[in-house]
């Protein structure tokens, strides 16, 4: 009886013993490899092979170097356009399609946050938020292992600008949206803002109308990159 009658690709079975069939084993742990790991990227790829005192032609070279520069057209294409082709190359991929590997190594280098949004919320979260971006940032962040305090310097850095008057009323409720999202049980005031920031409180006439306001100055807390 042979394997393929078993119907395991990676036995080799005789009428008294079992075998491993060793080609076929080594041949996919490469294809793991080519999809997920050292081989997932063109450039590590050619690093392996180099590295291994392999000789690469030039042209692998130069579509590796490539691979480290933005395409023009990068910041033209659309989030969700994007990330559609990017969910159909997950899902279709073949394990020696190297074009498909390459768009995919492009897409996560020029849209990182299209890989972000794949990976950490899934294809049926982001099409429910239909490809918002700022809404997509938003959730990456709440559902993140960071500590509260760096979510909300996140979440509010993404919409206040620094060094300008905002409402208090609108960092107030800017605030109790943060605040719901990540589940504190709080009610919030403008000047909560100073657990994070120097602020600045001030009276500004907008519209005709005096309005208290909060300026961000600077943060008080290191949130990384």
């Amino acid at each position: 009886m042979n394997a393929a009658q078993k119907g395991d690709p990676f036995l080799i079975i005789t009428d008294d013993e079992v075998k491993v069939d060793r080609n076929m084993a080594n041949l996919e742990i490469v294809n793991y490899k080519i999809v997920n790991h050292i081989y997932g990227s063109m450039c590590n790829m050619v690093h392996e092979l180099k590295k291994n005192r392999i000789v690469v032609d030039k042209a692998y070279e130069t579509d590796a170097e490539a691979m480290g520069t933005p395409a023009p057209n990068a910041a033209r294409e659309k989030f969700k356009d994007v990330f559609e082709e990017y969910v159909s190359l997950m899902e279709n991929r073949s394990m020696f399609d190297m074009s498909a590997a390459q768009r995919l190594e492009r897409i996560s280098f020029d849209k990182p946050l299209v890989k972000d949004a794949y990976d950490k919320l899934g294809v049926e979260e982001v099409r429910a938020m239909n490809y918002r971006v700022s809404n997509i940032k938003r959730a990456i962040i709440v559902k993140s292992k960071m500590a509260d305090d760096v979510k909300i310097v996140k979440m509010v850095n993404a919409s206040l600008a620094k060094q300008t008057a905002v409402s208090a009323k609108k960092v107030k409720e800017l605030l109790q949206g943060i605040y719901d999202e990540l589940g504190i049980c709080s009610t919030a005031k403008a000047t909560d803002l100073k657990n994070w920031y120097d602020i600045k409180r001030s009276s500004v006439r907008i519209d005709g109308i005096t309005t208290s306001c909060v300026t961000i100055i600077r943060p008080l807390i290191n949130i990384g990159i």
